[in-house]
């Protein structure tokens, strides 16, 4: 019932000790993913009666176990567990997190600074960044997302406009991580020159996707150059003009 308890290692070394004593019961590789499954069972009963970080931690420990060991029964086990709105597991929890955080990013609040590598490898810092335009547009995607790629497509067409150049800079953070997403990502800026290309590196696991609590790309912030602050949350690109002009 104490949420401290997952902070321990006490906790890690009982478990151990547990899944042990099942352990040393097993005579053949499927005995013992029978006993693995049948203390996971066990266990994630008695944790589901206790605090939700208690229960999600219990669900997390036997989740990994059984995607190392490829226990398929146990991982068919867990399924109503992980579906338990009191099971808050790591990713739960994140999830919950990210949702708060994300309420914070609006209209009139300030814009988390981060510090990124450009494409050349030179070092840029969000808050120092020094431009003339009177806004900054934090558009955060993936190359490889159908919603990113229709509105950088319609991002691009705004931008390509006489004198809207000069009314905001694009910064695009792409949370492309993996070995086929970011080729594709290195390919599709090359057709947009004038924006100012980084990469988190980490993804979606990246401090700057967590300071950012993002969930789903793509995102896009109109950010007031001077102060950082949030001018506004764009959901379509015909927004643009309207809020530039207010």
């Amino acid at each position: 019932n104490d949420s401290l308890l997952i902070r321990t290692l006490e906790l890690d070394q009982f478990m151990n000790t547990y899944m042990g004593l099942y352990g040393s019961m097993a005579t053949s590789i499927e005995s013992r993913d029978s006993l693995f499954t049948l203390a996971g069972r066990i266990a994630c009963e008695k944790a589901s009666q206790g605090h939700p970080y208690c229960y999600g931690w219990m669900v997390d420990y036997f989740n990994d176990g059984y995607t190392i060991y490829k226990i398929k029964d146990g991982i068919e086990m867990l399924k109503k567990h992980i579906d338990n709105p009191k099971c808050m597991t790591a990713t739960k929890r994140e999830f919950t997190r990210r949702i708060e955080e994300m309420s914070k990013l609006k209209e009139g609040t300030v814009a988390p600074d981060f510090n990124l590598k450009d494409t050349k490898g030179n070092d840029f810092n969000f808050y120092t960044f020094k431009t003339n335009a009177k806004y900054k547009l934090l558009f955060i995607w993936s190359a490889d997302c159908d919603h990113c790629k229709d509105k950088k497509e319609k991002l691009k067409a705004w931008y390509d406009k006489p004198d809207n150049k000069n009314k905001l800079d694009i910064i695009a953070v792409s949370l492309d991580e993996t070995e086929t997403e970011i080729p594709v990502w290195e390919e599709t800026i090359k057709n947009l020159p004038d924006w100012i290309h980084l990469r988190a590196v980490g993804g979606a696991n990246s401090l700057f996707a967590y300071d950012y609590a993002i969930i789903a790309t793509p995102v896009i912030l109109l950010i007031d150059s001077k102060t950082n602050i949030i001018k506004a949350v764009i959901k379509e690109i015909e927004q643009l003009d309207e809020e530039i002009n207010k």
